[in-house]
């Protein structure tokens, strides 16, 4: 083969590459999903956004758009529905809406015939143009379980083939509610000695059973009076014999661990207590004391 048959092979080669690229970058059609408020168990509006050409766009006249929710999202308090483009040249007019509780079929009708001018002269005569469009879709539940999920969108024409998609939508996430409940672990009763500590952990969850993942908690003694002891973040070091309950609180709200029982600490070491006239070797012959010490007091008892 001559060089110039090369060549000619080599370019029809890129050419065919870079065709089948195009077309796989072009087909990779984004379903973008925004919302007002992503919040567990709110009523919100949401806006899909996604991109498809001016000649698939034509072909739902008389067709429809099929969205697909998420099992955990319910449509039935669905208000309305919006069909927002930035082509001026097809006027699509939202006929009827079937709903369920997950899927909404929502019918199109063109308002004049594809192909009119509106009097301008800037008409596009390539239908392979992208064009933008978003479906509004207003005050749809979101789910009681905070995560992430994703919506469907089908286009339709009016014998049912599909002239747009599948597209299934980037992930978006639903959060968690505020604060509503704090659980402290260890959570039953515990008994400890004076001198060690006793390491606690927090959980918040909101009123529909979602953990509310990086809360920072405040640590302290319930109802303190004569501490048992004081916190160093999440840990309790106990320096005196008694009861107490450990809480935990962010966010105006509170829970409590069970009740801490301290007893006498490991003895350390003892000392024997005498007047400044005892002398060694002599009989004591009046009051003394023997004072013991636990790990990590200064004094416990006599």
């Amino acid at each position: 083969m001559n060089s110039i048959g090369k060549f000619i092979r080599f370019f029809l080669t890129v050419s065919f590459i870079f065709t089948l690229f195009t077309l796989s970058v072009f087909s990779q059609s984004k379903l973008i999903v925004e919302r007002d408020n992503a919040q567990v168990n709110e009523l919100t509006d949401y806006y899909l956004n996604f991109e498809t050409t001016i000649g698939d766009y034509a072909q739902i006249n008389k067709g429809q758009l099929v969205i697909t929710l998420p099992s955990e999202f319910s449509a039935k308090s669905l208000d309305s529905v919006e069909l927002i483009d930035d082509y001026k040249h097809i006027n699509y007019t939202i006929q009827t809406i079937d709903s369920d509780l997950q899927s909404l079929r929502i019918y199109l009708n063109r308002d004049k015939s594809f192909g009119s001018f509106d009097d301008d002269d800037d008409y596009p005569s390539d239908t392979t143009l992208p064009i933008s469009v978003t479906v509004k879709l207003s005050k749809i539940q979101n789910p009681t379980k905070k995560g992430d999920y994703q919506f469907s969108l089908l286009g339709l024409r009016d014998n049912q083939k599909i002239a747009i998609g599948p597209l299934l939508s980037e992930s978006f996430t639903i959060t968690s509610a505020s604060i509503y409940l704090i659980m402290v672990t260890p959570s039953e009763d515990i008994s400890i000695k004076a001198g060690t500590t006793q390491p606690f952990s927090a959980s918040a969850f909101d009123q529909y059973g979602n953990k509310i993942d990086g809360t920072v908690f405040q640590w302290s003694i319930f109802e303190c009076v004569n501490c048992i002891g004081q916190f160093s973040d999440s840990s309790l070091f106990v320096t005196r014999v008694g009861e107490g309950v450990a809480q935990a609180t962010a966010g105006g709200v509170s829970g409590l661990s069970g009740q801490i029982t301290v007893t006498p600490g490991d003895l350390s070491r003892m000392t024997l207590q005498v007047r400044d006239t005892q002398f060694v070797g002599n009989i004591i012959n009046h009051n003394a004391a023997v004072i013991l010490y636990e790990i990590g007091r200064a004094s416990c008892r006599e």
